[in-house]
């Protein structure tokens, strides 16, 4: 479960590409990891709601062929 404790800022140093360290703000920590925990989450919700969608489609119409088959309809 993501709470919002996770993303309240870190007081570490933050390391640019440049090479620059200086001191994360809220704005910097929300940027690099609530972002990256949200995407996570999305991500997760996005692939199994379609797995579910995908799969009880499959089964309606599976059972729909074999009662269509045995003319149980």
């Amino acid at each position: 479960m993501y709470y919002l404790g996770n993303c309240l800022p870190k007081q570490r140093p933050f390391i640019s590409l440049s090479g620059h360290v200086f001191e994360r703000d809220l704005w910097q920590s929300l940027q690099t990891h609530c972002f990256v925990e949200f995407q996570m989450l999305i991500s997760t919700f996005w692939w199994s709601a379609s797995f579910s969608l995908f799969y009880n489609t499959y089964i309606y119409y599976f059972v729909y062929n074999i009662q269509k088959k045995f003319q149980l309809i």
